[in-house]
């Protein structure tokens, strides 16, 4: 019911104060059933967070296979007809906390959207590694608290191979090939004046 003279936020303050109790809750359920660092984004190959947040409500895994659409003969089907494609992870964060706290949240993901940082997102059973932040969407409402910021990352798996160098070894570094000197001498009269004197070998 309306209430004159009340803004719309402090009338619905008693709501999100309920959310954002029932949302720690949740996060402390899941800590002492998965206890250790296994939600969130992490240092890469450490169990170092990236950003300390308050919870991790939601993950989603998006894994894609690209195979040729073309006829080919029975048989033949290999590896390069099914291409992988990178896997892309969205994680539901949230922050809450004063001022400070919130606002440290909001420059890492302002700093890494564009930052070529990469992170490991761990869950219980899994760690995806070099993943980069490539997306975000943010939100803060009157029913989930004002005090919180809910957002919404986009995370890309970056796929990298190790270079592969060789070397030559030369058995004789002085035997080499004699390179040509050209020699160009003035052309006669008779003669155009594009014309060159002769190659001489040293």
């Amino acid at each position: 019911m309306a209430i004159p003279g009340v803004p719309n936020l402090l009338r619905n303050a008693p709501k999100a104060i309920g959310i954002t109790l029932l949302g720690n809750l949740a996060s402390a359920v899941w800590n002492f059933l998965f206890p250790g660092p296994t939600w969130g984004v992490f240092k890469v190959g450490t169990a170092d967070p990236a950003i300390v947040v308050s919870s991790v409500v939601e993950q989603d895994i998006s894994a894609e296979s690209r195979a040729s659409d073309y006829i080919i003969q029975s048989g033949s089907f290999t590896n390069y007809n099914k291409v992988q494609t990178p896997n892309i992870i969205t994680i539901r964060m949230t922050r809450d906390g004063n001022e400070a706290s919130r606002q440290e949240f909001l420059q890492w993901l302002d700093t890494n959207i564009a930052a070529t940082s990469l992170f490991d997102v761990l869950s219980p059973e899994f760690r995806y590694p070099n993943v980069t932040l490539v997306g975000y969407r943010m939100s803060r409402s009157a029913r989930s608290g004002a005090a919180m910021i809910v957002a919404d990352c986009l995370f890309q798996a970056i796929r990298e191979r190790p270079g592969i160098f060789s070397s030559t070894i030369i058995a004789d570094p002085g035997n080499q090939p004699s390179t040509p000197t050209v020699r160009v001498y003035p052309a006669p009269p008779d003669k155009p004046l594009d014309v060159g004197g002769p190659i001489i070998w040293q």
